[in-house]
This record gives structure tokens, C-alpha cells and sequence, in this order.
């Protein structure tokens, strides 16, 4: 598969979990269907880290995507009750491209290590989506890129240990599916695919939480 697959993939699978949250919350498949967009996302925001001419350009399309997605996210999550405060997952991918940065830029292995945990605490402390699970997936889709086997064994164990984390809430165990999303990235090639222009990605977030919201209130 190449980037453009693997990011349609990501969209899709996010519209087939934001459907499922706001129209059949009582029918768990569309969720666990969702369990894939993060882990493709957060290993694209790994790869385009590796690729940009520019991070901190791409840092601040992100941390501006946050800014613009901020009240539809909040809106939207409203609507299907879920009422406390919380960052949209632009947020996370830019906390993630600063952790990348962090593992790749600072030397100094103490330095390096406590920079990543201020950006988890952070992460934890915001309420960004997907929390310090997010970034530590972000961080393995990266090692992914440098050592296939370890990124295999990290984007395969932290999800499953998200679930059971979660698990310890009473909540369900429907986190442990993001395992999954390891499957398409086994079969990335590294090709860019026929260009699409990048807004376009950046703006289907909040595009389609709008569109789900407009819908839902009309019916």
C-alpha cells in the first residue's frame, strides 16, 4: 500500500467510528472498525516527520488544525454525551511530531528522556485525545521506521496494554482492536501514491464531524 491508501484507510475507518459514535452507540462493531484510523495516523505523522522539509512547519499545520477543529470536536463529542473537556487529535499528532522530534534531535539520553515524558505529562495533563497512549504510539510508528521488528512488537503491545488500562475504568476492551492497524503498515511500500493535495486530509476532520453534526440534528 502506498501513503494515499493508507491515509484514505485512516479517513475511512475515522468516518466509520465517528458514525458509530454519534448514530449507533449501541452497536459496537462500527467502534471497533474505528479502533484503526489512530495507529494509521499516528504512523503517517511519523513518516511525514521523516519526510517534511520543514517540522516545524508541519508542527504548526498540526497544532493550527487543532485550533480550527477545537469547537466542531467539542460539538460534535456533545452530541453523542460525551460532556467533559478534552483536546481534538490534531493536538496529539503535533505533541507526537514534538516527541519525534525530541527522540531524533536531543542527544543527551537523560535530556532526551525527560523531554518525552514533559510531552506525555502534557498530553495526559490537556486532555488530548488518546493521551499518553497517542504520543507512546507515535513515538513507535517512528521506531517502526528505523527497526521494523521492535516498531512491530511496540505498535502491537502498547494498544493491548491501553485496553487493559482501560479495563481497570470498567470500560470495554474495544482498544485492544487497534492492534489490527499494524496489518495495512506491514504492507506500506513507501511510495507516495498519485498527489492529493495535503489540506485536503487536514480539513475531512473537521469537515466530517460538521457534516455528521448538521445530519444528526436533522433527523
Amino acid at each position: 500500500m502506498n501513503s494515499l491508501q493508507l491515509k484514505l484507510l485512516a479517513c475511512l475507518t475515522m468516518l466509520i467510528d465517528h458514525i458509530g459514535f454519534l448514530f449507533f452507540p449501541e452497536q459496537i462493531a462500527w467502534r471497533i472498525i474505528g479502533r484503526l484510523s489512530f495507529p494509521l495516523f499516528a504512523f503517517l505523522i511519523a513518516e511525514g516527520y521523516s519526510k517534511t522539509k520543514d517540522r516545524n512547519k508541519y508542527f504548526g499545520r498540526l497544532f493550527l488544525f487543532g485550533i480550527i477543529s477545537q469547537i466542531p470536536y467539542k460539538y460534535f463529542h456533545e452530541l453523542g454525551g460525551y460532556d467533559f473537556f478534552s483536546l481534538n487529535i490534531f493536538f496529539t499528532l503535533a505533541l507526537g511530531v514534538a516527541a519525534l522530534a525530541a527522540a531524533d534531535k536531543i542527544k543527551s539520553l537523560p535530556l532526551r528522556i525527560s523531554t518525552n515524558i514533559i510531552i506525555l505529562v502534557i498530553a495526559y495533563v490537556s486532555g488530548a485525545s488518546y493521551g499518553i497512549y497517542g504520543i507512546l504510539t507515535i513515538l513507535a510508528s517512528g521506531l517502526y521506521l528505523k527497526s521494523k521488528d521492535a516498531g512491530v512488537a511496540s505498535l502491537t503491545t502498547i494498544p493491548v496494554l491501553e485496553a487493559a488500562r482501560i479495563s481497570l475504568t470498567g470500560l470495554n476492551l474495544i482498544q485492544a482492536f487497534a492492534v489490527f492497524g499494524i496489518v495495512p503498515i506491514l504492507f506500506y511500500n513507501g511510495n507516495l501514491g498519485p498527489r492529493i493535495s495535503r489540506w485536503w486530509f487536514y480539513w475531512f476532520y473537521p469537515a466530517n464531524m460538521i457534516i455528521l453534526a448538521l445530519i444528526y440534528l436533522c433527523i
